[in-house]
């Protein structure tokens, strides 16, 4: 009997983070206030929106990371098992920890009116654990239930990225910028279950293994336009991601039989599939991020909004699965707001909200989850009396300190085993999921 639960955990697993692929903040407004592609600044410019490298002051040196991220994922409902004495419903769990250094850039003021970076990038990274085991002795005569499911995963993704950005005129920016994307996932899910009596047993399991990685391109063009004093309109556009090549396997192993508890292997079998890693054509959704950004005193206010449209793509990627694109069902529409304070000449506060809704559709991806959250934070500069050369500025430092907060709720496509029949059929009840992402933020720019 062959057992697709832990094709399904692994589908799950395997797409159970935010749809956004800056669900990381990779900037010091990011991380204070959810604020993206509206600041003139280097930190903007090198990863959001190129157009903000346009008219830069000075040159500089970014650095962001993610210093700790905790991490709680709740799956219920996913397998129901009927037994001839019960019914069982056993959800998922899983707590992790874990770092992420997010990002490293370089920005240089070519001229008064043109700037440059060059930088590597993490935007996600993450990492989850479940494992479970289920064990029922009916009433006499006494059959023992045994039900395990294990999940280790790892998704990473680096993305190394160019940009360049033009200030034809002091209210007004434009800027290119080229992606070299890495998406690389590493997982393995082991489901089995079994029914022993005296005079026997039944069996059946299934080890899905994959390690691969995905490699693609993608352009970003960007404009900022300060129509007023306290008014800054802001556009990002960015390409699908373009895939052209991928390494790696996925490993599938299916076993079961029914016979003796002391040699199952004699009335057993398996079968094992191997399947390459494949690049998708378009592995990633086009995404427009627009904003809006008033500045009054020492208050900047800025609300931004973003939309991405379906993949319609049936045969990519490794393992058989129906659709490879991450979040790519249906069209998909986000917003953030965020305010930061200027308390005084080297102090900030900030905090914002945002939306990461998941494009994922039940019905063609089997799941679906939308993330809400919000951020907090303070930066404050350090002045120095260091100086690169004669007549410059002096170098300035700021740091930023910031806590991130997002939860994910959404429904999982569920399975029904039935050990009277032998059969696993689908379950027209959906399961639930549920995500919570703590995480504490820091970034440094040292500007000379």
């Amino acid at each position: 009997m062959k057992t697709k639960i832990a094709v399904a955990i692994f589908f799950v697993a395997g797409r159970a983070s935010a749809a956004n692929e800056d669900g990381v903040p990779l900037s010091p407004d990011a991380m204070l206030a959810g604020i993206t592609i509206s600041p003139h600044d280097a930190s903007t410019g090198a990863w959001y929106n190129p157009a903000a490298l346009g008219g830069i002051s000075r040159s500089s040196v970014q650095l962001s990371t993610s210093i700790y991220t905790l991490s709680i994922r709740e799956i219920d409902g996913l397998v129901e098992t009927r037994l001839p004495w019960e019914t069982r419903h056993d959800p998922l769990s899983a707590t992790n920890f874990t770092t992420v250094p997010s990002g490293v850039s370089f920005v240089f003021r070519v001229s008064p009116r043109i700037g440059i970076a060059v930088g590597i990038f993490s935007p996600q990274r993450e990492y989850a654990s479940y494992d479970t085991q289920i064990t029922s002795v009916s009433p006499a005569p006494a059959v023992t239930f045994n039900e395990s499911v294990a999940l280790t995963q790892r998704l990473d993704a680096n993305h190394g990225q160019i940009g360049i950005g033009f200030a034809p005129h002091d209210k007004f920016r434009i800027g290119l910028g080229a992606l070299l994307t890495q998406n690389a996932v590493e997982s393995v899910v082991d489901y089995s279950f079994s029914a022993a009596a005296s005079n026997g047993q039944v069996f059946a399991g299934e080890i899905v293994r994959q390690s691969a990685s995905y490699f693609g391109l993608r352009g970003v063009l960007g404009l900022q336009w300060d129509a007023a004093p306290w008014l800054r309109l802001s556009l990002a556009a960015r390409s699908p991601v373009l895939g052209f090549a991928a390494s790696g396997q996925e490993v599938a192993t299916v076993y079961g039989g029914v016979g003796p508890a002391s040699n199952p292997n004699s009335t057993g079998g398996y079968q094992q599939v191997v399947q390459q890693a494949k690049p998708s054509t378009m592995a990633a959704p086009a995404r427009l991020v627009w904003s809006a950004e008033f500045t009054t005193g020492r208050v900047r206010f800025a609300f931004e909004g973003d939309i991405r449209h379906p993949i319609d793509n049936s045969a990519c990627g490794a393992g058989g699965l129906p659709r490879c694109t991450s979040g790519a069902d249906k069209w998909v529409a986000n917003a953030r707001a965020g305010i930061i304070v200027q308390a005084t000449q080297n102090f900030w506060v900030g905090a914002g909200g945002f939306t990461d809704m998941g494009g994922w559709d039940l019905q063609k991806s089997g799941q679906s989850i939308d993330y809400y959250g919000g951020t907090i934070g303070v930066q404050f500069r350090s002045p120095s009396v260091i100086k690169l050369r004669a007549g410059a500025d002096p170098w300035d430092l700021k740091t930023t300190l910031a806590a991130r907060y997002g939860v994910g709720i959404g429904q999982v496509a569920a399975s029904v085993l039935d050990l009277s029949a032998l059969t696993i059929t689908p379950n027209p009840t959906p399961g639930s999921l549920t995500y919570h992402e703590v995480s504490i933020n820091v970034a440094t720019s040292l500007e000379f």
